[in-house]
C-alpha cells in the first residue's frame, strides 16, 4: 500500500528539504542541543523508516536506488543513512551495477571529506 500511494515520498522530500537545515544547526553552536538532538532523530526515524520500506523488497529497493545520490551526499551526521544505503543494494544485483559508481564515488568523497570511519565501507561490504 506505502508503495502504491508513494508513501516514501514525503519522507524522501522531508530528507531531502531538511537536510540543509540540520547541517546549518548542527554547525551553529549557539543552536541548542535539545533542539538538535531532536531533530537528529526525526532523521534517524526517517531513514529507519525506509529501511523498513525497502528491506526484502525487490521493487522498493529499485525505487529508493533513485535517492542514493541524496543518502551518500549527507554522510557527515550520522543519521542512519549508512544502513538505509546498505538495505537498498542488499541482494539486488540490478542495483548495484547500475549504482555501483555512485556507491563508489559518494563514500570515496566522504571518506576525504569526513575521515575513515568503518560504517562507510559496510555498502561495500554488502554490494
Amino acid at each position: 500500500m506505502v508503495q502504491n500511494l508513494a508513501g516514501f515520498t514525503p519522507i524522501v522530500e522531508l530528507i531531502r528539504d531538511g537536510v540543509f537545515h540540520l547541517k546549518k544547526a548542527a554547525t551553529n553552536p549557539s543552536f541548542p542541543k535539545d533542539a538538535l538532538e531532536q531533530l537528529l532523530e526525526i532523521f534517524r526515524l526517517a531513514h529507519e523508516n525506509l529501511v523498513c520500506f525497502v528491506k526484502n523488497n525487490e521493487t522498493n529497493q529499485r525505487n529508493l536506488a533513485h535517492q542514493l545520490p541524496l543518502f551518500l551526499s549527507n554522510l557527515a551526521l550520522d543519521i542512519n543513512q549508512i544502513p538505509l544505503i546498505c538495505e537498498i543494494i542488499k541482494n539486488h544485483r540490478f542495483v548495484c551495477e547500475i549504482y555501483a559508481d555512485q556507491i563508489i564515488n559518494g563514500i570515496s568523497e566522504a571518506i576525504i571529506m569526513h575521515g575513515r570511519k568503518e560504517a562507510f565501507l559496510d555498502p561495500l561490504l554488502v554490494c
